[in-house]
């Protein structure tokens, strides 16, 4: 993991068993450009070379159905014997808290990650995460972990301790339909249990 830090990835999710990193890239020509650097260096790490971290788009752009069938099939044409396949999708906002517990906004992200791995088949996990936007190990303050704790065990999710200064966790869910609906459910009691 430490080379594919220095190769500019970042920490993104973490369990017991797996850490995930991840690169945030422009387009379809950056896309394939970052698949033919790990299809050439993936079996050599001393060789990959240090990279900045690069930083999430100011202005997003909406991808279309036609955007992501060429992000699946330029995956598929890059000849890398994949273990699995992810589809992310999510929501995210910035949580204000009072300020006699913390001036600065934290970040709230509510997300569905689709697997279908070789080993273990198909899954579909629902994953909440409150942290600080700026990057820093900055701990969610006392009071807080504890109403967004209390949401998260009443709706069954389990505690992820894998990132230091996060608040993280994540539930399985049956299908797509049910994840949309859990999702938009945790995000509004969560927004709502911190905003009050």
């Amino acid at each position: 993991m430490a080379k594919l830090l220095e190769a500019g990835y970042e920490p993104w999710l973490s369990s017991r068993d797996q850490a995930l990193c991840r690169r945030w890239l422009s387009g379809l020509k950056q896309q394939i450009s970052e698949l033919r650097f790990l299809r050439e260096l993936a079996g050599a790490p001393e060789r990959w070379p240090k990279r900045a971290v690069s930083r999430h788009p100011m202005r997003p752009t909406r991808r279309t159905w036609c955007d992501w069938h060429a992000t699946v099939e330029a995956a598929r044409a890059a000849e890398i014997a994949w273990d699995d396949c992810a589809i992310n999708v999510g929501r995210r906002a910035e949580l204000a808290l009072p300020a006699s517990v913390d001036p600065r906004p934290f970040r709230l992200f509510v997300g569905a990650l689709g697997m279908d791995d070789a080993e273990t088949g198909r899954s579909l996990e629902l994953y909440v995460r409150l942290f600080d936007p700026s990057g820093s190990a900055r701990r969610v303050p006392g009071t807080v972990v504890t109403a967004v704790v209390d949401e998260l065990r009443r709706g069954g999710y389990r505690r992820d301790r894998g990132i230091p200064g996060q608040l993280s966790a994540t539930k399985r869910v049956p299908n797509a339909t049910f994840a949309a609906r859990e999702g938009a459910r945790i995000y509004e009691r969560i927004t709502t249990r911190i905003r009050a």
